[in-house]
């Protein structure tokens, strides 16, 4: 026990450490400099190119044991050759510290019941073609189990396949860790702020799901391109922010509620539409990004998009194509179920029809969900704000005036 203990350890710091040097060699690709102070913005970077990475490789090649070792070492190899032996003492002090999280988890709820299957599903070595047949909910699963999949080892097999999504946690927690520490950081008071927020808040692997990582990697995107208002004037720094938001999207769709704070914060005086949107680099990603999801897309169902049954292959000609009324009913299921419709009370049950129609739904999710999950954790917000204010002492003016307006819209967004 204490040797598979040590081994996983062992694992985890060089999972952190591979994924950063395949931001490295993401930098070089896009020809910019490798001299950024935080090697957490390595990782971050290297997220990208090991998600379109690990999605070709499936298709391509199929998972294999060995070479996923072999793009394992790839990773730290490239790390090494860039980066002093200081960086690599952090990592592993970082996640010595954090290291009980993932030893004391339970996954989220629902991992078991169709995560972990279709991981299993992706990784036997098999190209499956209609897989959303085998289970419904395969068709919208998280682009990101394919990086999972590269955490397929020898002898370890299938137990490391959450590493990947613990490491996007404790990068986040280095990179505020090291971005308080910058002298020339004068506005620590949001990175203070997320840095307890996430300490206290995401405490066991269930809290911390495909839903959160897409989160965790919005909260790096709002601070590093974002909120620093010096860099986001950036030809670069606007490509990346755009990039970074693709990213959260292709992970879970639902992150697209935070494109008005991307729209308002790359627009300004000196915004030049065209030389933005006709740029290689973000045409290329992009591009990438859009291939890969129609790639599992059309794999899974048979359909290009599978938002939209227009894109879909005829089910006549081939039979592997997913009923598109399976869609349509797992839509409604999502619905009904976010809004609480299979938590009424006993007393006024409703058909699903009647509880969807003119905001019946409201006083139910009212009470079982908002006042139950929502008020204690803008509870835990608020006492973090005051801690973090009570600390840093008055914020500056003048900066409070610039964000202003950000506070606003991501205030809507939420809502």
């Amino acid at each position: 026990m204490i040797i598979k203990t040590i081994s996983f350890y062992i694992i985890l710091v060089l999972s952190l450490i591979s994924i950063s040097g395949y931001g490295i060699f993401y930098s070089k690709i896009i020809k910019e400099k490798v001299n950024s102070e935080n090697i957490f913005n390595y990782f971050f970077k290297g997220l990208i190119l090991i998600t379109i990475l690990s999605v070709l490789y499936h298709f391509l090649i199929q998972n294999n044991k060995i070479i996923n070792v072999l793009i394992f070492l790839i990773g730290i190899l490239i790390y090494l050759k860039n980066f002093k032996i200081k960086n690599i003492k952090f990592i592993s002090f970082l996640t010595l510290i954090f290291f009980s999280g993932i030893l004391i988890s339970k996954t989220h709820e629902d991992f078991s019941v169709y995560h972990f299957q279709h991981i299993k599903e992706l990784t036997d070595g098999y190209i499956k073609f209609g897989m959303s047949n085998l289970d419904i909910r395969y068709f919208y699963s998280s682009i990101f189990s394919y990086v999972q999949t590269i955490f397929r080892f020898p002898y370890f097999d299938l137990l490391l396949i959450n590493i990947p999504i613990y490491s996007i946690f404790i990068s986040l927690i280095g990179y505020l860790i090291l971005e308080i520490k910058k002298n020339n950081n004068k506005n620590k008071f949001l990175y203070i702020f997320f840095l307890i927020l996430l300490i206290f808040k995401f405490k066991r692997m269930s809290e911390f799901g495909y839903d959160y990582i897409g989160q965790f990697i919005l909260i790096y995107l709002f601070l590093e391109y974002i909120y620093n208002d010096s860099k986001v004037r950036e030809l670069k720094f606007k490509e990346d922010s755009i990039i970074f938001f693709l990213y959260a999207v292709l992970i879970k769709v639902s992150n697209i509620y935070f494109l008005p704070i991307v729209i308002y914060k790359i627009i300004n005086k000196k915004f030049n539409f065209k030389k933005l949107i006709f740029n290689y680099k973000l045409i290329i990603v992009s591009s990438i990004f859009i291939l890969i999801f129609s790639i599992n897309s059309l794999s899974k169902t048979g359909c290009l998009n599978y938002f939209f049954e227009f894109s879909c292959l005829s089910k006549n000609k081939y039979n592997w194509v997913i009923d598109y009324d399976s869609v349509e009913q797992t839509k409604k299921l999502s619905k009904s179920w976010a809004r609480g419709f299979y938590h009424q009370s006993k007393n006024n049950l409703l058909s699903e029809k009647d509880y969807n129609k003119n905001f019946k739904w409201i006083n139910n999710w009212i009470q079982i969900h908002f006042v139950p999950k929502i008020i204690p954790y803008i509870f835990i917000l608020t006492l973090i704000f005051l801690v973090a204010k009570f600390f840093l002492g008055k914020s500056n003016k003048k900066t409070f005036t610039n964000i202003k307006i950000i506070y606003f819209i991501l205030l809507s967004n939420l809502i």
